[in-house]
């Protein structure tokens, strides 16, 4: 359940707002890893993503050690 309602907020978000909260340094303090891997994964899947919001995404799967996909949604 954490993991379906973060991945939805990543991917039906403004890109404005993604933008904003991928690069606030505080907005994963306090979430657990379900709820990251969730939102970085709705952020990929977007069909606007950028090379560059594709990078940041990929740094911050190494940041918080999250190098693999969930494979289901």
């Amino acid at each position: 359940m954490v993991y379906e309602y973060s991945y939805r907020l990543g991917y039906e978000q403004s890109l404005e707002n993604v933008l904003k909260q991928l690069r606030n340094p505080n907005f994963f303090k306090h979430l657990d890893r379900r709820w990251i891997m969730g939102y970085l994964d709705g952020v990929e899947d977007r069909e606007d993503i950028t090379e560059e919001l594709k990078k940041e995404v990929q740094q911050l799967r190494q940041k918080f050690g999250l190098n693999d996909r969930k494979t289901t949604h």
